[in-house]
């Protein structure tokens, strides 16, 4: 600082000899306010730039009282030189900070406000904020309570005091808020932040109050909600065992009915890693196959497949048909698997029966073709030893009768000369058997 005395009686070409120093421009605004202030005997200040001899440049503030006597004539003024350089960088720097604040303030899609004193008096308000309250820039330098009188916000801003009084910052998510929109009442839902602002000396002097319109993912998470209530009582009515496993360690979300009897552990598998709720899957391709499916999203099927399983403290060997059928969020990521799951086990073993059936069955009939074969080719043999018979039977019979045909005509020759000759020697009984045994003879020939 560098006092300065100007006499009256000075030059007053000498007294302006110092403007010399003045920056280039500030020098008509420094000679005109100087002059003026000079001429009408009144307090002087002003803040320019000056230029040194080795060419730097400092603010100063140039402060002057006009001096009198004791006759109140006046005989000059009194002042001083300031250098202001560093406080003038310094404001320079906040308006600098305040202007991007601001710019931040208003381009920000987050609603946010600035809150003066303990009434909470609006000072600052970006546009986004005066959307969700359907005002207008009119509403800066009124008390919030006020601006939302037509609002259900009153414990919110009992919550906004308690912040300025207490110096806590209040976080509110997923709030509803009751507002008076151009169509009547909305209910809207904002996540809420609001925070104490705090002067030089660490006091509060307002709070800022940052809020997001979170009422479109409201809306979405409770269809989401409702959604997957209706996927879960689909699963929980379903006849077919179902179950939910979320994320890559397969924690058993959900399970209906039918799947707890399969798994055989009652309810306590809800909340487990896979794993863990069935350890005698180790060794099984299960866990292998569903860390498959989780990495490469794509659906697993398989049917009458075996499973060693731990069912009422008894392991034994099911079959199922079953399907892993990834499921994927809004990011098109897979965040769980839908196992569902049909046991068959009585229709494998059902199935087996009958192949083994079926086999015996084949054996039997092999068997029995062996044993037809066998004997048709034993009947074969003896037809032909019939025939053989038959033919020999004929040849003897063809020479038999050849023979017999002989000794029958004798006979009957005979019998006709001894029944011509002895007639009237014979008597009635031997004419009689003389006719019969001719008879017969004849007969014969003929059969013959």
């Amino acid at each position: 600082m560098q006092k300065v005395l100007v006499n009256s009686t000075m030059n007053f070409i000498f007294l302006f000899g110092w403007l010399d120093f003045v920056a280039p421009q500030d020098l008509r605004e420094v000679r005109k306010k100087t002059r003026q202030d000079f001429n009408n005997r009144i307090y002087h200040q002003k803040q320019f730039c000056i230029v040194h001899l080795d060419s730097t440049v400092r603010c100063v503030v140039c402060k002057g009282k006009p001096q009198y006597n004791s006759l109140n004539e006046f005989t000059g003024y009194i002042g001083a030189v300031v250098d202001v350089t560093d406080l003038v960088e310094t404001q320079k720097e906040l308006e600098t900070y305040e202007r991007l604040l601001n710019s931040i303030i208003r381009q920000s899609p987050v609603a946010i406000g600035l809150l003066e004193t303990e009434a909470l008096v609006i000072l600052k308000a970006n546009p986004a904020l005066l959307q969700i309250l359907s005002k207008d820039e009119s509403v800066i330098g009124q008390q919030l309570h006020k601006v939302l009188a037509d609002i259900e916000g009153h414990k919110l801003i009992e919550k906004f005091k308690e912040v300025y009084q207490s110096g806590c910052v209040y976080n509110s998510y997923d709030t509803e808020v009751i507002i008076m929109g151009s169509s009547g009442p909305e209910r809207r839902y904002f996540n809420i932040v609001c925070a104490p602002v705090r002067g030089a000396e660490d006091d509060i002097n307002g709070v800022m109050l940052m809020a997001s319109d979170f009422t479109s993912q409201h809306l979405a998470q409770l269809a989401v909600s409702a959604s997957e209530q209706k996927f879960r009582n689909l699963i929980s009515e379903s006849p077919v065992a179902c179950a939910l496993f979320s994320g890559r360690d397969l924690v058993i979300e959900y399970t209906n009915e039918p799947m707890i009897k399969i798994f055989g552990k009652g309810n306590s598998v809800q909340g487990k890693k896979l794993k863990d709720a069935l350890p005698e899957l180790e060794g099984q391709p299960y866990l292998e196959l569903l860390d498959q499916v989780y990495q490469t999203g794509m659906t697993y099927q398989s049917t009458n497949s075996p499973s060693d399983l731990v069912v009422n403290a008894q392991l034994a060997t099911y079959y199922f048909d079953f399907s892993y059928t990834p499921l994927f969020d809004e990011n098109n990521q897979v965040y769980g698997i839908l196992d569902m799951a049909v046991d068959v086990t009585e229709r494998v073993k059902a199935l087996k029966s009958l192949l083994e059936s079926e086999k015996r069955y084949r054996e039997l009939a092999d068997d029995l073709e062996r044993s037809v074969q066998a004997r048709t080719h034993e009947l074969n043999l003896t037809n032909r030893e019939l025939l053989n018979s038959d033919q020999n039977l004929e040849q003897f019979a063809y020479a038999a009768s050849h023979d017999l045909q002989e000794q029958l005509r004798k006979v009957v020759a005979f019998g006709s000369r001894l029944a011509a000759n002895y007639e009237k020697q014979q008597s009635d009984e031997g004419a009689f058997l003389l006719s019969r045994m001719q008879d017969a003879s004849r007969r014969m020939s003929r059969a013959g």
